[in-house]
Formats: structure tokens, C-alpha cells, sequence
């Protein structure tokens, strides 16, 4: 479990009162997808808006990202084939009512759920490498991203505000 720095607590919290649910997990998941490839191991990841696939895919590492106001995040739907593609699959979890994360490796076979509490479920851990790289270069993206991203007022926008924060990834 990981938190990010004050300033991009509140960028979260400001840009969940201005957003639709949909439209917060579009923002979140770009967000993640431009500090990601500022870590060595996922500088080449691209982000894949396409159903049935992971959020972003690093080579053999796939990663989904989710946001949730509870500890359950339910995988359901076909996140065993998926899973079954990549020798490593990620979890990026968000708990919105207590403004954590947690960088999860998802086992195969794929639990039906991941309850992001302060344990996790003994099958389960944490990626601790990618838990602190995330904790800092994400903080970094939404700080330097700033109001333009949580005020945007449209998916091109919020991904606007990163790219212009992250010199154009």
C-alpha cells in the first residue's frame, strides 16, 4: 500500500467532484499509463483503450488499473484468458475513500476478487518496486499536471494536461 503526495490527493479528490465516475477512471488510467513510462522496466508500456485487454501492456507484463470508493474490486468477465497472456499481470488500485493504492500482482488463476484493505489475502502481494517508482513519479505527473487535468473538461483535455506535463509522452 502506497499514498501520493498531498498535492496530488487533492488534484484526485478535486478531479472525482468534477467527473463522472467513467470519466475519472479515463483521467486516472492515462495518468498512471505517463508515470509508468518514466520507470525503467515500463519505459516502452503503451496505454490500450481496447476491451478484453489489459489498461496498459509492457512487453510480457500486462496492468489494469482500478478505482473504487470500497476495499472490493471485482475481476470478473474474461480477466482469467487475459491474465493467462502475460507471464506478469498487475493490479493499480485506487481506494478513493481513503486515497491509497496498491500495486497488486494478480495470480493465475485470477481471484473473482481483491479486497485492497492495509493485508491482502494470502495468494496476493505487492510489488513493492512498483509501489514506491508509482508513489513518486505519479505524485510527480498529477503535481506538474496540476488543476488542468482534474478541471479538464474532457478525456483530450486530461490527457492534454499529462502530455504537457510529462514533455510529451
Amino acid at each position: 500500500m502506497f499514498q501520493l503526495s498531498n498535492a496530488s490527493t487533492a488534484l484526485i479528490d478535486r478531479c472525482l467532484q468534477r467527473q463522472t465516475p467513467q470519466a475519472f477512471g479515463s483521467f486516472f488510467q492515462y495518468s498512471v499509463w505517463a508515470a509508468l513510462r518514466r520507470l525503467a522496466d515500463y519505459q516502452e508500456c503503451y496505454s490500450n483503450d481496447g476491451a478484453g485487454q489489459p489498461d496498459i501492456i509492457a512487453g510480457r507484463i500486462g496492468v489494469e488499473v482500478k478505482s473504487s470508493g470500497t476495499a472490493r474490486i471485482v475481476l470478473d468477465g474474461n480477466y482469467s484468458d487475459v491474465r493467462s497472456q502475460y507471464e506478469h499481470f498487475r493490479l493499480i488500485g485506487l481506494r478513493t475513500d481513503l486515497m491509497a493504492m496498491w500495486a497488486v500482482e494478480i495470480p493465475d488463476p485470477v481471484p473473482p476478487t481483491v479486497d485492497l484493505g492495509t493485508v491482502l489475502r494470502p495468494q496476493l502481494t505487492t510489488d513493492q518496486q512498483l509501489e514506491s517508482g508509482l508513489a513518486r513519479e505519479l505524485s510527480w505527473v498529477l503535481e506538474s499536471a496540476g488543476s488542468v487535468w482534474s478541471d479538464a473538461q474532457t478525456e483530450v483535455a486530461a490527457r492534454a494536461a499529462i502530455d504537457r506535463a510529462v514533455g510529451g509522452s
